[in-house]
């Protein structure tokens, strides 16, 4: 998610010099581009800083990159954790020219959700530390898009779209064990994804048959990758809950 910052204009011995910065959007602990770019005269040096705090080529996740006679610099960053500003400085004719760059960190936390296999299911993902509306959100289930009919977006249209957690909501179909889906949000052009796995339960019953009145044992196995229910209830057709007072052979 590259966009341009407003340009950095001044004079130095009448000749005219522009800096434009480009600033990043990433999630976070990924890795943050940012560059500058000088034109109308040559740069004698170039550097980058954190704050007051000068970043050193090839140290602590930083890479710096110069062409073009220092006209063009980017700086790389390693796992950025938070929203960043940094600041390039160009060397010309002794005075020294600032311009500064972002770098915009935001997270997509998918939701643990639990599903019985070949049901429908309703997954969820928040957006949270994103400073402008995406693009688009969108949802992948077995490598095909969710309809847009069936995913939704809490607060979609907000202007302050930063200031809380946003949501987004899809409804699949016929879920199978273990399934993967996928969350994009697109952000000036670059998609950002979290994938989703679908904890699933199998619940298998096995029919018996007995004479009217005589007691019974019926069993049900249960399985998948979430196998360990913290509660079993068993009931009758009449919806009535089976327990040891009313039927103490259970």
């Amino acid at each position: 998610g590259f966009t341009v910052n407003e340009e950095v204009k001044t004079t130095v011995s009448g000749n005219l010099i522009s800096i434009t910065g480009t600033s990043d959007t990433i999630l976070s602990s990924e890795t943050a581009t940012v560059s500058c770019s000088l034109t109308g005269d040559t740069a004698s040096a170039v550097s980058w800083k954190d704050g007051n705090t000068a970043i050193v080529n090839n140290a602590n996740g930083a890479t710096i990159t110069n062409q073009n006679s220092n006209a063009d610099s980017s700086l790389s960053m390693t796992n950025i954790q938070s929203d960043t500003t940094y600041t390039c400085v160009y060397t010309v004719q002794q005075i020294q020219l600032e311009q500064t760059v972002t770098v915009d960190v935001f997270q997509i936390t998918p939701t643990t959700v639990t599903v019985l296999d070949s049901e429908s299911a309703v997954v969820t993902c928040a957006i949270t530390g994103l400073q402008t509306q995406p693009t688009s959100v969108s949802w992948t289930h077995k490598g095909n898009a969710v309809p847009s009919n069936k995913v939704d977006v809490a607060n979609s249209g907000s202007s302050a779209y930063s200031n809380e957690a946003q949501t987004t909501t899809a409804t699949v179909d016929s879920v199978d064990a273990d399934d993967q889906l996928i969350c994009t949000v697109n952000v000036d052009s670059t998609d950002f994804t979290s994938t989703l796995t679908l904890n699933h339960v199998t619940i298998t019953t096995t029919d018996a048959y007995y004479l009217s009145g005589d007691s019974g044992t019926f069993e049900c196995e249960i399985g998948g990758s979430s196998a360990d229910p913290s509660t079993i209830s068993w009931y009758k057709s009449d919806n009535t809950l089976i327990n040891a007072s009313n039927e103490p052979t259970m």
